[in-house]
This record gives structure tokens, C-alpha cells and sequence, in this order.
């Protein structure tokens, strides 16, 4: 992959309500471990720069980044570590062209079973982030989250 390719991913931050947006121009294809592990690093610098009197929101783009499935154990292992670590509870969503989360949703469905984190497009997913955002300041959700 290389620093070049890593060069068009890019996280967006919004400080004040918690939300970060990966974006990646063309598509990153992430074939082995060490690919896998510079994407991690690049993720895991924005977070070394941020506040952690908190937990955040993660927006990300999964039409463009393609994981090996050999890689899917160590894949989740790696989202399952940002979740339990710096995300707010439900606050990992991804989106992408309808045709991706059609795929997705049947190729997982056994395991989605309704999964309110993936969504079709990026509007989606900044109204779904918006109201659970709004929810949480009405103090309708748990404040460990």
C-alpha cells in the first residue's frame, strides 16, 4: 500500500461534537497485515491528538476501502479495539453505494440482523449520528457511553 496510497485517506474532525470522518480518495485495497497495520496507525495518530475525557463518533466510507478476507479476524479485532477504547457506544457507522451495503447485508446477514450502523449513503449517516448525538445531550441515552 504504501505512504502514497495512505496519502488519500483522510479523517475529518469535528472537535466539538465528537465526530470523525474517514474518507478515502480512489480506493485503498489493504491486502495484508502490515497494510492493515499502517491504515491502523494512520487512525490511531487522530486519536493520539485528541482529548480522552471522551469518546467519540466514527464515520467511514466503506465503498472505498477493501479489506482481504483473510484479514477479517485481524480486522475486527483492530475495530473491535477502537470501539471498546475511544467509541461512543453504536458510534462506529459506515456507508457507501447502495450496492455495497446490499452485498454486505446479505453476504452478513446472520450477523447484521438489522445493523443500524450501516447505512447507504454519508447523509444517512449524519442523520443517524445527529440524533443519537441529540439524544445523548437530552440525556436519553446512558452517560457511560
Amino acid at each position: 500500500m504504501g505512504m502514497d496510497l495512505l496519502d488519500g485517506v483522510t479523517i475529518e474532525t469535528d472537535r466539538e461534537r465528537g465526530v470523525l470522518h474517514l474518507t478515502v480518495e480512489g480506493v485503498v485495497r489493504v491486502e495484508d497485515e502490515a497494510q492493515l497495520g499502517e491504515l491502523c496507525r494512520k487512525v490511531g495518530s487522530v486519536f493520539d491528538e485528541l482529548p480522552r475525557d471522551r469518546r467519540y463518533y466514527l464515520m467511514v466510507i466503506i465503498s472505498r476501502i477493501v479489506i482481504m478476507p483473510e484479514l477479517a479476524r485481524a480486522y475486527a479485532e483492530k475495530v473491535d479495539f477502537l470501539c471498546q477504547n475511544f467509541l461512543c457506544a453504536n458510534g462506529l457507522v459506515r456507508y457507501g453505494h447502495q450496492i455495497t451495503r446490499l452485498t454486505a447485508r446479505l453476504g452478513h446477514e446472520k450477523y447484521l440482523q438489522n445493523d443500524p450502523h450501516l447505512f447507504g449513503t454519508r447523509r444517512e449517516t449524519e442523520n443517524y449520528l445527529r440524533a443519537l448525538i441529540d439524544n445523548k445531550a437530552s440525556g436519553l441515552l446512558d452517560s457511560a457511553d
